[in-house]
């Protein structure tokens, strides 16, 4: 096998690999919004960690938690008489709100922010970082 076809089936391999785990985490995150209606606080508190936010009113509570945070910066080179270099700098994360009724959670809610390409492919998928550890 010559070296430019070796290269070029590492790459579509190393991507299969990627998207797996990108596929996994919004599996993850679309599941729990259904087998966690119902999960004790003090299992979500062990589970996913203490949250970033919360909010109380009546006996509703609200636990916010900031998960993913993957980024990535672009250069654009503009070359002519003045030359310039523009970075923008991209960031996909997703902020999970947990709703409690009495101690028990009554309805998740996802706020995801990543490409619209990505969005399409693994929704949700910056959410399923902070839910791993509390969905089988």
């Amino acid at each position: 096998m010559n070296k430019k076809l070796f290269t070029i089936f590492l790459s579509i391999i190393s991507l299969l690999l990627i998207n797996g785990c990108a596929s996994q985490r919004a599996d993850i995150a679309n599941n729990a919004k259904t087998e966690m209606i119902g999960m004790s606080k003090s299992k979500l508190l062990s589970c996913a960690g203490v949250p970033n936010a919360s909010y109380k009113d009546g006996n509703r509570e609200y636990l916010t938690y900031n998960s993913g945070g993957d980024s990535s910066i672009v250069g654009n080179t503009f070359y002519g008489y003045n030359t310039t270099t523009i970075f923008n700098k991209r960031t996909r994360s997703c902020k999970v709100t947990v709703i409690l009724e009495n101690d028990r959670i009554t309805n998740m809610k996802y706020n995801e922010k990543t490409s619209l390409l990505r969005s399409a492919m693994f929704e949700n998928e910056q959410c399923g970082y902070v839910l791993a550890d509390c969905v089988k």
